[in-house]
């Protein structure tokens, strides 16, 4: 837990989306009837956070892990969102992690376009060929049509 707490210190969206996704595995692998049993149900973060740091798992840090993780999930479809209006600056963390992760670089032209680094993985085979521009070994596609694609896979 205290690398999630770095990560929100030193402002690493990626690290901080990584770790949660590493603490809900966590939660995942273990047997529903491992859980220690806590007769009250607490909202305090801080308790849920001290509890997983110690590597302990209950209900209720799963349920806090996993509101973590909803969190960060609807601020990636918005920050998709922003990118089809074309006012992604304010989440260029977001935006950042999502480009990374399609294999997609920014290019900043009259348009804004993503080049593919790899045109034929799984989420472009969704994506109407009629949007892709094809030059030599280059592959582009408009942003707004990225985060289309992008939400749908």
């Amino acid at each position: 837990m205290q690398c999630h707490i770095s990560s929100k210190q030193y402002e690493s969206y990626v690290g901080e989306i990584l770790l949660i996704r590493k603490l809900l595995d966590a939660h995942f692998q273990i047997k529903s009837a491992k859980y220690e049993r806590v007769p009250e149900l607490h909202n305090d973060p801080r308790l849920c956070t001290d509890r997983i740091s110690k590597i302990q798992v209950y209900g209720r840090t799963l349920v806090y892990v996993w509101h973590l993780w909803k969190l960060h999930s609807l601020q990636i479809f918005e920050c998709l969102d922003t990118l089809e209006r074309l006012e992604f600056i304010k989440c260029e963390g977001t935006v950042r992690l999502c480009f990374s992760y399609f294999g997609v670089r920014l290019r900043h032209d009259l348009n804004v376009t993503c080049l593919l680094l790899n045109p034929n993985v799984t989420w472009v085979r969704h994506v109407d060929k009629r949007f892709m521009l094809r030059h030599r070994n280059v592959v582009t596609l408009d942003a707004r049509h990225f985060a289309s694609a992008a939400r749908k896979y």
